[in-house]
């Protein structure tokens, strides 16, 4: 799967709104050297601009290591505007200034993304906490400053007012999107699914949802015996695949995707082949790469879901599909077979412009290229490449 760039899901994939407030509060520039790793998205997030902005400046879209930029000369991490910030990531209106972090030890299958989410915060808090530009570079062992909000989250006040309410709860309410909130987090805090939420808001794009964005939620009243049920867990089984072991939360969206793909059509395994190969071209890339890895992520069917809420075709992250959104310059519905089909062709690529070699670049896509270029392969990594190597071989 696609483990490059996580950011929180939905799988928010953006547009880069609040250019002009963006401009105004990064007025100096200064000269930036580019380290290998480093993206547009991931340097509009450290310095508080966004990827337009960058690319209008520099006039170029495309970066590498050891090329010279201009960024903005404010500090990184000073705001002296947060509600006008573009990144969509990081919270908008924090009126109580006061942040606290508490520290966190990266554990095996961990990404920013799990654990932005686990802890209620959002990649861009976690990344600018820990001065990381590399969204896609963490290491297990790795010790973390992770912010929390001394604001009550808003999962508590949803489940409080079920619980306490003297009538049935009206059939919809009305929520207001905040910084880290994705459409499958807010239908699973409000006992509602993700087919309804969008059904309700007449929305086509389960991907797009913007922060301050007021959404009707479909709920339904809850019997005053089941709120005191204890909740169901997910056992550690049901949480694990290929021997790594992944949060409840993202296990949970992970659960609400797939069943939101169940009843939708899908394209045939022919027709996916057919769009695999035709994106390929269109942007560059060697075909039978494209085919090589689709098919051992996931045997070429958009229904496909793991266990870490990789997504269909090419198995993209919700937080990978914000990242590759940037690099197709515009937005990815990785619930869409062409999107997602796009999201992971220019994933490759990235990898096969930034890595050293094709076993690296294949490599790159299961384990992350920054995990590799830090600390080589592993062992399930290189029979990763060696299937792929043999599905290529077929096509």
């Amino acid at each position: 799967m696609a483990p490059m760039a996580q950011a929180p899901p939905p799988a928010v994939v953006h547009a880069e709104h609040g250019k002009k407030s963006a401009q105004s509060a990064t007025r100096h520039w200064k000269i930036y050297t580019v380290r290998r790793g480093d993206t547009l998205s991931a340097l509009a997030a450290r310095y508080g601009t966004t990827v337009t902005a960058l690319r209008d400046r520099n006039h170029s879209s495309d970066i590498k290591a050891g090329q010279h930029i201009a960024v903005p000369a404010s500090s990184p991490t000073r705001s002296k505007a947060p509600a006008t910030k573009p990144v969509p990531q990081r919270h908008r209106a924090a009126k109580t200034p006061t942040r606290r972090t508490s520290g966190y030890t990266v554990r095996s299958g961990d990404t920013l993304t799990s654990i932005a989410l686990t802890h209620h915060t959002t990649v861009g808090a976690v990344m600018k906490a820990n001065h990381l530009s590399d969204a896609n570079l963490v290491r297990l062992g790795q010790e973390l400053r992770v912010p929390t909000s001394a604001k009550v989250t808003s999962t508590k006040p949803a489940r409080s007012a079920v619980r306490h309410a003297a009538k049935p709860a009206a059939h919809h309410t009305s929520y207001t999107v905040r910084a880290g909130d994705t459409l499958s987090s807010i239908a699973l805090a409000h006992h509602t699914s993700l087919a309804a939420l969008l059904k309700a808001n007449h929305l086509s794009n389960a991907n797009l949802v913007r922060t301050g964005q007021r959404l009707q939620v479909a709920g339904r009243a809850t019997p005053k015996k089941a709120t005191k049920k204890a909740p169901k867990h997910l056992t550690k089984k049901e949480r694990t695949f290929a021997g790594w072991t992944y949060p409840e939360k993202v296990v949970e969206s992970a659960i609400s995707t797939r069943s939101y793909l169940a009843k939708r059509p899908a394209p045939s395994r022919a027709a996916v082949k057919s769009l695999i190969v035709s994106t390929a071209h269109r942007y560059g890339i060697d075909p039978r790469l494209a085919l090589g890895i689709a098919w051992q992520e996931s045997g070429w069917n958009q229904r496909a879901v793991s266990v870490c809420n990789a997504i269909g075709v090419m198995q993209v992250m919700p937080g990978t599909g914000t990242w590759a959104a940037g690099l197709a310059r515009h937005r990815l519905n990785l619930l869409d077979a062409r999107d997602n089909v796009t999201a992971g062709v220019v994933v490759l690529r990235y990898l096969t412009t930034h890595a050293g070699n094709l076993d690296e670049a294949i490599g790159g896509y299961y384990q992350g290229l920054g995990g590799i270029q830090a600390h080589g392969m592993l062992p399930d990594t290189k029979a990763y490449v060696r299937a792929v190597h043999a599905h290529m071989a077929r096509f």
